[in-house]
């Protein structure tokens, strides 16, 4: 995560095992950012990656807090073209 004056730049990256015979799926994630006091606006930044590896980035505004502790950012594995959530989701 990169920190600025008013906004934030989070970096998301999943790196995990390739079945060889699976066509690999073009699937993205979408970013929310929940702390009970602050509404923050999450934006897309883009992603790209080989079969291994992909990698997202979001820009969040207002600027995150330097503690995060009370923040949950919830990551959700969305299919395209229509952002159709699959269910997946991940917590931090």
């Amino acid at each position: 995560m990169r920190q600025f004056e008013n906004a934030s730049v989070v970096h998301f990256n999943i790196d995990r095992e390739i079945d060889e015979n699976a066509f690999p799926k073009h699937n993205f994630f979408t970013l929310s950012i929940k702390d009970g006091e602050t509404d923050y606006e999450c934006q897309t930044d883009g992603g790209g990656g080989s079969r291994g590896h992909k990698s997202y980035t979001y820009t969040v505004s207002p600027a995150l807090p330097d503690d995060l502790s009370k923040l949950k950012m919830v990551f959700k594995e969305c299919k395209v073209p229509y952002q159709k959530p699959t269910g997946f989701e991940i917590e931090i």
